[in-house]
């Protein structure tokens, strides 16, 4: 009774609630209060393993079937399915291609790859952004052609991993939603930047929320080492380039 806001992931927030006379506290009195991002990993976990259970028993496939359906829909929504966007960045008329998706993760772990099917001498990025834009008309203040993600500061935190063959430079950084730098590393250095993204490289993006980092791969290769995420964001897969590039979503989970 007296101890059951000890055992929530959120007790400094219960204290503001009327409790019933058994000490609990309905729900419906807390859809605005709690956000899911005050929801401690445990307890994600920890419902998630509820419907184990249900899947013990096989007696009627349809109605397991159903709820297999609705929790891949709610609960494991590893979607990746990239919109495009323009952006006229100057009065010449030169665009900054984005494509963003839709779907943005909160927790768990998430991967998928690309493979470069078109390369342009100008600035590729691949990452992640935790402010999903509708971006069609949209001008971002510090983004140019040449540095990209990296000025866009209207689009949130951001980690990304970028390449540009015209001037050799290869690099990924981190920035938090006020664009204070958490990492801004060169890697033009290594001899799997060499000779820069090429049509048929793989990349790979590894999201994990579980531990707040990303990770990237080229063609199967690791690129250095994991950079840290700001907590408690949502983030959209998201590709930025310029000059005649194509992509191919190849693979996500």
């Amino acid at each position: 009774k007296n101890s059951v806001s000890s055992h929530v992931p959120f007790p400094e927030k219960m204290d503001c609630f009327i409790k019933d006379e058994d000490g609990f506290i309905y729900a419906e009195d807390c859809d605005d209060v709690f956000n899911y991002a005050d929801i401690d990993i445990n307890t994600k976990l920890a419902t998630c393993g509820f419907l184990r259970p249900l899947f013990q028993n096989n007696e009627n496939d349809n109605i397991l079937g159903g709820i297999q359906d609705l929790a891949a829909r709610y609960l494991y929504d590893n979607a990746v399915m990239f919109k495009e966007e323009r952006v006229n960045m100057d009065e010449n008329g030169n665009e900054k291609v984005l494509m963003v998706s839709d779907n943005g993760f909160n927790y768990g772990i998430h991967t998928w790859s690309v493979q470069i099917k078109a390369s342009d001498v100008h600035l590729q990025e691949i990452g992640v952004i935790s402010t999903h834009s509708e971006v069609a008309g949209f001008r971002f203040g510090d983004m140019t052609l040449e540095n990209g993600l990296k000025g866009a500061s209207e689009l949130g935190a951001r980690a990304i991993y970028g390449n540009e063959l015209l001037s050799g430079s290869s690099y990924y950084a981190s920035y938090n939603d006020n664009n204070n730098t958490r990492c801004d590393k060169d890697l033009s250095k290594m001899e799997m930047h060499r000779i820069g993204w090429c049509q048929g490289d793989i990349i790979k993006v590894e999201l994990n929320l579980r531990k707040g980092h990303v990770r990237f791969y080229l063609n199967g290769k690791k690129v250095r080492k994991v950079i840290s995420l700001q907590n408690n964001k949502t983030w959209y897969p998201v590709i930025s380039f310029s000059g005649n590039c194509e992509y191919e979503l190849i693979h996500y989970e």
